[in-house]
């Protein structure tokens, strides 16, 4: 995991090293761009107060998908699990370094709701279902990105954040095994992002 966040960063900085060679080109006022994430594909929409400054508001979701992790839970030996998403949001992208246009700090707040769920799968078991529901309470986000210049045509982000909530609610059959959920750091209040997108500036 780290080797491809490494690739994907590099990825964003040469790409970015490349347009900045080339000259500047015209300062845009609006972007649209396409992104995904763990939380799903997003439809963003931005405008581009400055070339320092931009202001995003992002519509995302994930269709019930199971997941490619199996986190480790005392007292579930084999599980299934799935996961879907629905939200929006409204960030912030600042450029804080003059010579640095590619690189950003992101800050913002969602809402939207992400439900997961648990089964166990192991023969012989009772085969319990349990919810790990992230209610809609709005949540913040502070991250940095790479990318999604202000300049006119196409653009490339890659972005690495945190999602700050008020935590999971978890309920199934078994007490012991809600309460493993709950102490799992796989579902914690924090929750990582890392998305990649690709937009176009006008």
């Amino acid at each position: 995991m780290k080797r491809i966040i490494f690739a994907l960063a590099c990825v964003g900085l040469l790409n970015n090293a490349a347009v900045a060679q080339k000259g500047e080109k015209e300062q845009a006022q609006y972007g649209v761009s396409l992104g995904v994430s763990p939380f799903g594909g997003s439809l963003n929409f931005q405008y581009h107060k400055n070339n320092k400054t931009s202001f995003s508001v992002s519509l995302g979701g994930l269709p019930e998908t199971e997941s490619f992790i199996e986190p480790n839970i005392d007292g579930m030996d084999e599980i299934e699990l799935r996961g879907e998403s629905a939200w929006m949001g409204m960030f912030l992208n600042h450029r804080p370094f003059e010579n640095m246009d590619w690189f950003r700090v992101n800050l913002g707040i969602a809402i939207g709701a992400i439900n997961n769920t648990i089964t166990e799968t192991l023969p012989g078991s009772p085969g319990g279902v349990y919810n790990i529901d992230y209610v809609s309470a709005p949540v913040g986000y502070f991250g940095v990105g790479v990318g999604q210049r202000t300049q006119k045509g196409i653009t490339f982000g890659f972005d690495l954040g945190l999602l700050y909530g008020s935590g999971p609610e978890v309920s199934g059959p078994d007490e012991a095994k809600v309460q493993a959920i709950r102490d799992n750091s796989f579902f914690s209040s924090v929750l990582p992002n890392i998305q990649f997108s690709v937009g176009y500036n006008f």
